[in-house]
């Protein structure tokens, strides 16, 4: 099967069901697949080809996903561009992906169609790849993921049964739909007939609005966006319906969880855990939030999860099948000789319940006069704190111990903190940071995940 089969079929079944809804807006499934097709036809017209590759930079708009969707029907694969990147990010991610056509924003609000013909003959040969995702960037330049039609669809079964999702949601997508893990989740709701409602841009206010006095019944968001509903919540704000509410990227904070599922008391969270090159890993489920909140829960039904020397690898359909770019990476898929395995790039540890917890990322581990020390531990341990909102940990040189801790942390009163008694109560010696300072806010990519590199820079010129 391919990504859009099961929205044709439901835009002949049910044509007048309502697909997507953006400012008042709304697309039928039946004009979904009418624009779905058109957008097709014109790249034909164009001369594109199959295989070759389309990319999409824009903001978010109600026909976003029948573009992607209309690409995908063309044969060619899409790459979902962030129109926020400065200039020159994007020429240098342009020219590794060697689109033939980069459809944009333009400046009287509709779309442009740039046609690159030094690209007409470049073309994949593997006739199942749809899509190019960029990772998120945070150690360096992002990398170009591709994905197959048969690992997004298995994906989809996943989420249905994983996050007990039917033809009944309503979800809700304030986030940008270049982000990867927003646009799976918009195209596996249209794929089972429910309905997308999309936001142009995050705004908590609108969001709160929308759980309260809305139609929406699911939500997808990062944790930082769900701590900003929180705090336009405020204390009078929440409600007691029925919500799922979903959220990946980052590990939600136990302080987060507990204050949204005061004011949506009603809810079904779901935290889940996965990469752009593995894809779907580990669940925890709205039962275990309260038994296990600092673990990403136990593994996906259709994935199978080891610790080898305390990297997590994964088994399972839903992975790519290689990076995009002349002079990309291997694929890293071996635990001693034995093949399908890739790895995630995360430490970590099992317990006894089969629950999956992190321990930091491969690249972020420290040695610290050769002891190792995770920065995620360290994470925890000050997420603990009254007056902390968030924190990030990260290693720094240091000519007599290698590598040492610093951190960066946000409060709730704005105030700076004296850290140093509660981090002798709560961490050993060789664990406490040797230097921390307060922000306003963390740097945060398009996925919501702490940009480490840009404070480790920010720290060298304090």
């Amino acid at each position: 099967m391919r990504i859009e089969d099961d929205v044709l079929r439901i835009g002949n079944e049910s044509p007048d069901k309502i697909a997507l809804r953006m400012d008042g807006v709304s697309l039928t499934y039946g004009e979904v697949c009418g624009q779905m097709k058109s957008v097709a036809q014109r790249l034909h017209q164009e001369g594109l080809v199959p295989g070759q590759r389309v990319a999409l930079c824009m903001v978010n708009r109600i026909d976003y996903l029948v573009l992607v969707l209309g690409i995908v029907h063309a044969g060619l694969i899409v790459s979902p561009i962030n129109p926020r990147l400065i200039a020159q990010e994007q020429e240098a991610l342009f020219e590794e992906l060697s689109p033939v056509l980069m459809i944009s924003d333009g400046n009287d609000g509709n779309l442009r169609y740039t046609l690159h013909t030094e690209h007409l003959y470049v073309r994949d040969t593997d006739s199942d790849v749809f899509y190019i995702g960029y990772s998120s960037g945070t150690t360096g330049l992002p990398k170009g993921i591709m994905r197959r039609h048969a690992s997004w669809v298995d994906s989809f079964h996943a989420m249905s049964r994983e996050f007990h999702m039917n033809e009944q949601a309503i979800i809700l997508l304030p986030g940008p739909l270049c982000y990867s893990a927003s646009l799976i989740a918009g195209l596996h709701v249209l794929s089972i007939g429910g309905t997308v409602h999309v936001h142009k841009t995050f705004d908590a206010v609108l969001v709160r609005d929308e759980l309260l006095f809305g139609e929406s019944n699911t939500l997808f968001m990062v944790p930082t966006m769900y701590r900003d509903l929180i705090n336009v919540c405020g204390q009078t704000h929440g409600t007691a319906r029925e919500i799922t509410l979903i959220t990946a990227g980052d590990k939600m904070s136990t302080g987060t969880k507990e204050q949204l599922l005061q004011r949506f008391s009603g809810a079904q969270l779901y935290e889940y855990y996965g990469t752009s090159e593995v894809g779907f890993v580990s669940v925890l489920r709205p039962m275990d939030q309260g038994r296990k909140p600092d673990s990403v829960g136990t593994a996906f039904d259709d994935a199978k999860v080891v610790c080898h020397d305390g990297e997590i690898f994964v088994h399972s359909t839903m992975g790519f099948c290689g990076y995009a770019g002349v002079g990309s990476p291997p694929i890293t898929h071996m635990i001693d000789g034995q093949d399908g395995w890739l790895s995630t790039g995360d430490l970590g540890w099992i317990d006894e319940d089969k629950f999956l917890y992190l321990s930091g990322r491969r690249h972020e581990k420290m040695v610290r006069a050769g002891i190792n020390v995770y920065p995620r531990e360290i994470e925890q341990v000050l997420e603990l704190h009254p007056d902390i909102v968030e924190v990030a940990a990260f290693a720094v040189h240091d000519e007599r111990s290698g590598e040492v801790p610093v951190v960066a942390y946000v409060t709730n009163s704005g105030d700076d903190l004296d850290l140093a008694p509660f981090l002798r109560e709560h961490l050993s010696a060789y664990k406490r940071p040797v230097f921390w300072w307060r922000k306003d806010v963390l740097p945060r990519n398009a996925a919501g995940k702490v940009r480490k590199t840009d404070l480790r820079e920010e720290y060298m010129l304090l």
